[in-house]
């Protein structure tokens, strides 16, 4: 829970609206993964709106206590 909640205020912390319900962290025995997807609308001018979709998919290894 503590790594949504950094996910979620770093996002805020770049104008990126993120829920910790968004977000999807799987934990193997080697491995730690981390998905989430979201929107972010651009205005042009004012006059034209493009939304752009990201995946994020991350798979780091875990580090070894010790």
């Amino acid at each position: 829970a503590d790594i949504k909640k950094k996910l979620v205020q770093m996002a805020a912390e770049r104008g990126i609206s993120l829920k910790d319900e968004d977000i999807t962290i799987e934990r193997g025995t080697d491995d730690i993964n981390i998905y989430t997807s979201y929107e972010v609308e651009v205005d042009f001018l004012g006059q034209y709106q493009k939304r752009f979709p990201f995946n994020i998919d991350v798979v780091a290894p875990l580090k070894k206590a010790g």
